[in-house]
């Protein structure tokens, strides 16, 4: 990738970072659908795909609520409620969550590596595909996230996945 390349997505994640939340996940959403037919279907080279696996599955058994408010932590980095245990209401479920080694989502990919960040995304999109799409599709963004979604059109898509690697 040329300097201007680097330049220029380096421009595109300082406006991304301005965003609202919402704002960002539906780039993040629309980026995604973009690039996906351009991506290896293998997970990122060193990542650890058993951590990643597990994070995956622990999200994927969230309430939808619960899943938009661990991708609002992540994107904002922030500590909150994700951070704590919320127990199933099940007893012998609830006594498996408060076992020790047992971490909240937001800890489990904080600890994660860049690789192994990136591989999560990888996989979460291609697991929620069918359900981000249309959602994409129906709704708006503000003027700001219009910019950013014109920004990432006139990036290649080799400078549209380091536009993603950066925000992991």
């Amino acid at each position: 990738m040329t300097s201007t390349g680097t330049n220029s997505t380096q421009h595109i994640v300082k406006k991304f970072k301005q965003l609202d939340v919402k704002d960002q996940l539906l780039v993040l959403a629309s980026t995604y659908l973009d690039v996906k037919g351009s991506l290896s279907s293998q997970p990122a080279a060193g990542s650890n795909a058993n951590d990643v696996g597990e994070l995956l599955n622990q999200v994927k058994e969230m309430r939808q609520e619960n899943q938009l408010e661990f991708l609002q932590d992540v994107l904002s980095d922030r500590q909150s409620d994700a951070d704590r245990v919320e127990l199933d209401p099940h007893p012998s479920k609830a006594m498996v969550e408060l076992m020790p080694g047992v971490k909240p989502p937001l800890s489990r990919y904080r600890d994660l590596d860049q690789n192994s960040r990136l591989a999560f995304w990888y996989a979460f999109g291609r697991e929620m595909e069918s359900q981000i799409a249309p959602n994409v599709q129906s709704f708006t963004y503000s003027e700001q996230g219009k910019d950013v979604i014109n920004s990432l059109k006139s990036l290649s898509v080799d400078e549209k996945v380091a536009f993603l690697n950066h925000l992991v």
